[in-house]
């Protein structure tokens, strides 16, 4: 039989989950550090989209159900708010329940089903909120285990009540194993096999089985509670930008001198660091944030302490409709703000995602221009970074290069219609945060690409 679901993973239940488990790994529970990582965002954890299949499977069924194994594998991040559907669909006691957002498959669960065996409570268990970073010398023979915390995960599914609390808890604390033991805090959840006739242990064990550090993936043989395998890769760390002490001789150091400029979405990323080098070449910087006012903050410092009063900070949301004024004045905007950049499987179009796009690199550019206009100089520079992938997109990133495309029209109708002169900068994939995979590929260094850009723009400026 088959039949649908449908489930929002709101971020309260994604804490309460990371409350049960002891997984408060920062892609999950924390919005701001989760920008910096892999996938723009905070993602809801596997573990928590297995408990919500399996609740499926025990409502279906409709009385007390144990489980005897279990492969759960997961394909794609599901971002905390967003809603999926599910498929259950059983041969007896064996169950599938596939889990998509939209066509996109995110999740697989398999899991065959016995009786119940006897059930307990378990004691409440305090677990650190620390993740580990294990170094690649550390990862090949780590070894460790999670308790099985207490809780009830029936105040998450209430279906989840007619399932051993046991067996939930096992599934709770790969989830812990994973994200906060090993790899830990730079970890993707990629795959859980379990066989339930584990001894009686409260906790669940792990050893590395294996490590490759090339595709960085390692593989954890399970014992104690459960038996098993957990597959989980290694993530890239946050990109750091060069301090700004660093970039001393890269630039002239007149290049820019009494200029300033508004750098949207300076909190981060290459607009980090064209506020830095620009300063470095002379000028002061404003820039701005959506949220990542502690991100902005530490760059305007890290500024200041080499250049004094240099670089400030402002709130500045192009897709917020309460945009505050700005005092200027200004002879330079580089728009830098963006959305995560996701490659779509296929070659299918996806309208949602290139309104996605379209909401910052082209909206969010109007109303910025239109709402700095009254902070400008007459005929100040307008820089919108583009991309390559305007003119050429690969399959996967149709809907970016669309976007990227249309916002290069739109920085120069709008720069024109405010007395501006609007410039768009085509980058080559460079090494930031948005470019990080789980694939060893080579992004460029952007610190030759945009000295090169800032000193043609200050050449031709002269001419």
């Amino acid at each position: 039989m088959t039949d649908d679901a449908v489930q929002q993973f709101d971020s309260d239940l994604v804490k309460a989950f990371a409350e049960q488990s002891g997984d408060y790994n920062p892609i999950h529970v924390d919005a701001i550090a989760a920008r910096r990582l892999l996938y723009g965002g905070c993602i809801v954890h596997g573990a928590l989209l297995t408990w919500w299949a399996l609740a499926l499977v025990a409502e279906r069924i409709g009385k007390p159900v144990g489980l005897t194994t279990l492969k759960a594998s997961f394909k794609s991040p599901v971002m905390v708010g967003e809603t999926v559907s599910a498929e259950p669909a059983s041969d007896g006691d064996n169950w599938t329940i596939r889990i998509r957002r939209g066509d996109r498959l995110v999740a697989r669960v398999d899991v065959t089903t016995g009786d119940a065996e006897g059930d307990r409570l378990l004691p409440p268990r305090k677990v650190s909120a620390v993740c580990r970073e294990l170094g690649d010398n550390d990862m090949a023979d780590a070894s460790g285990g999670a308790p099985l915390a207490g809780g009830d995960p029936s105040t998450s599914f209430p279906a989840l009540g007619l399932i051993p609390v046991r067996q939930t808890a096992i599934i709770a604390a790969a989830s812990r194993i994973v994200g906060m033991e090993c790899p830990g805090r730079h970890s993707v959840f990629s795959e859980l096999r379990l066989t339930f006739a584990g001894a009686p242990d409260d906790v669940l064990s792990y050893r590395v089985r294996r490590w490759e550090p090339r595709f960085r993936m390692v593989s954890l043989a399970l014992s104690g509670a459960a038996t098993g395998e957990i597959t989980a890769f290694v993530r890239p760390s946050p990109v750091a930008q060069p301090s700004i002490s660093s970039l001393s001789g890269l630039i002239r150091s007149d290049l820019f001198a009494g200029a300033r400029a508004l750098v949207v979405g300076g909190s981060r990323g290459l607009g980090e660091l064209l506020a830095k080098l620009f300063v470095t070449a002379g000028g002061a910087a404003t820039l701005t944030y959506a949220r990542g006012i502690e991100d902005a903050r530490k760059v305007a410092d890290d500024i200041n302490r080499t250049f004094p009063d240099r670089a400030t900070t402002t709130r500045f949301d192009v897709t917020a409709p309460d945009l505050p004024a700005l005092s200027g004045p200004y002879t330079h905007v580089f728009y830098c703000a963006s959305p995560k950049i996701l490659a779509q499987p296929g070659d299918t179009w996806s309208d949602a995602e290139f309104q996605r796009y379209r909401k910052v690199y082209v909206d969010g550019l109007r109303v910025a221009v239109e709402r700095a206009a009254a902070a400008l100089v007459p005929d100040a520079f307008v820089v919108n970074l583009s991309s390559v992938y305007a003119e050429d997109p690969p399959a996967a990133f149709a809907e970016y290069g669309k976007a990227k495309a249309e916002s290069e029209r739109t920085c120069l109708e709008a720069a024109a219609r405010a007395g501006l002169t609007g410039v768009n900068w085509r980058l080559p994939r460079l090494r930031t945060d948005q470019t990080q995979s789980l694939t060893p590929e080579d992004p460029d260094d952007p610190l030759p690409v945009l000295i090169a850009r800032l000193e043609n723009m200050a050449a031709a400026a002269r001419r």
